[in-house]
């Protein structure tokens, strides 16, 4: 029984302490220092501070120095009161908590009642001078306007200095945000965290993609850092850079919106490969959805619902390959003249007539017609230069939920779910193609991630705080 006790509150101790390492994750942090006009300092002030958006309060004290702390608060702008007996109340206004801020809000008081109050609008010294961390961070201002081609929040990481994209390595080996080096590292040393827990695929350690190539729920985001270096051990077994996203979450007002977003070939140019007789391989792409927030008990209890939906047709000319010429299919095999290697429609020569067994007719008939156009070769052969469609669809949901259970105590839950599939052309019938054929036989790619957290967090003092985490990820 003793043996079992100590491995129990060894157990505890590491988790409390897991819990200590990850608290500056997700939230913010406002300290500074309170003093008179002559720059003593006064102990003892209370110093209150109001999240706007939910109405949830925190209150702390000034220690013997002066400085008071508050850690782990939630995203949102913020309203600071500081007040000491004898001196004139001090409202701070329009400091905004971001992911991993640590704001310095320092108050210089007035001798006078308590009363009488003072409001000061502007936010804080945006200056980082509690640490040394390198980190960028875009805002939710850019995520809803900067142009997204596909909607994948992870792309918005390229506007960062010391990122790069689009590094020419094939989609099937990292796919999406795994295509990403963040100063220097490869693409799988980088960490991606969602409201504190790792989502990185565990199939080749990368951001986690559809079979789209998306990471969708860029209306879900509130905001994400990147950080590239200098960042806590809190954070983990990273060598590379950091994206660090956090989720939107309802406030005291409902809000919502609707969305549709419409791409297609109409504007788009032709491929190298295109035939210029041919119109531009079709695409067509739909995203649409929308989100949901707001109270379920005002200034206790919120929640906040998105849904995205994505359908899509992509033609790509990247058929290349042999098939059968037309005429050799009726039993004319085909030719070039002597010294020719290729030859057009009107040059090839009928080297032979056989019969076609109709046994094999029903093969025959799964190889692609040869387009309009193209070059003979010898031995019944024609080259084959096509287009392929790919229709694929993605649904994402994400929902949250937050409860302010007590003064001291929060909880807040979040479930991400993401279905998507694509069909692809199948060439395993055709051995003599080096690609796929845009025949009717096909293969289906299906795509499944599905992430839970749930967050317990408690204030045990003024200056002691608790945080709990646990999630669940499934790729």
């Amino acid at each position: 029984m003793l043996r079992i006790k100590k491995w129990a509150g060894l157990c505890l101790g590491v988790l409390l302490f897991c819990a200590t390492a990850i608290a500056q994750v997700t939230t913010g942090q406002v300290s500074g220092t309170v003093a008179d006009s002559t720059g003593a300092v006064i102990p003892g002030a209370t110093v209150t501070l109001r999240n706007v958006e939910t109405g949830i309060t925190r209150t702390v004290q000034t220690d013997a120095a002066g400085v008071y702390k508050a850690p782990q608060l939630s995203l949102g702008m913020y309203e600071i009161t500081a007040e000491s007996a004898g001196f004139q109340t001090i409202v701070r206004t329009g400091i905004e908590m971001t992911v991993g801020r640590q704001a310095v809000v320092d108050f210089a008081m007035q001798v006078g009642a308590v009363a009488e109050v003072i409001t000061v609008t502007g936010e804080a010294p945006l200056l980082e001078t509690t640490n040394a961390t390198v980190a960028d961070l875009v805002t939710e201002n850019q995520m809803r306007e900067l142009p997204l081609n596909g909607r994948s929040f992870t792309d918005l990481t390229a506007i960062q200095p010391g990122v790069v994209t689009d590094l020419g390595i094939p989609s099937g080996v990292f796919q999406g945000g795994g295509r990403m080096v963040i100063g220097g590292a490869r693409p799988q040393q980088s960490l991606y965290l969602l409201d504190g827990t790792d989502i990185a695929s565990p199939y080749s350690n990368v951001a986690p993609v559809s079979v789209m190539n998306q990471t969708l729920g860029v209306d879900t985001i509130r905001e994400f850092t990147v950080i590239q270096n200098n960042y806590g051990a809190q954070y983990g077994r990273a060598i590379g850079g950091i994206v660090n996203a956090v989720t939107r979450s309802g406030t005291n007002e409902i809000h919502g919106s609707l969305f549709e977003f419409l791409r297609n070939e109409k504007l788009d140019a032709r491929n190298y490969f295109d035939d210029p007789n041919e119109k531009i391989p079709p695409f067509k792409r739909n995203q649409f959805g929308g989100t949901i927030g707001g109270p379920i008990v005002k200034d206790n209890t919120f929640y906040f619902f998105s849904y995205e939906g994505l359908q899509q047709v992509f033609g790509t000319t990247d058929a290349f390959g042999n098939v059968l010429s037309n005429e050799t299919r009726l039993g004319q095999i085909t030719g070039c003249p002597s010294g020719m290697s290729t030859c057009t429609k009107e040059q090839r020569i009928i080297s032979k007539t056989v019969t076609v067994n109709p046994d094999i007719r029903p093969i025959i008939n799964l190889i692609p017609l040869a387009p309009e156009g193209q070059l003979y070769r010898n031995d019944g052969i024609q080259e084959y230069n096509g287009t392929r469609k790919q229709p694929g669809r993605e649904h994402y949901y994400m929902f949250r939920i937050d409860q302010r259970l007590s003064d001291n105590d929060s909880l807040f839950g979040r479930w991400t779910s993401d279905y998507s599939s694509k069909e692809l052309p199948d060439a395993q019938f055709l051995p003599n193609l080096t690609g796929p054929t845009g025949t009717h036989t096909s293969t289906d790619d299906d795509g499944f991630y599905s992430y839970l957290t749930v967050e317990w967090t408690r204030i045990m003092s003024p200056s002691v705080l608790n945080v709990i985490r646990a999630g669940f990820a499934r790729n």
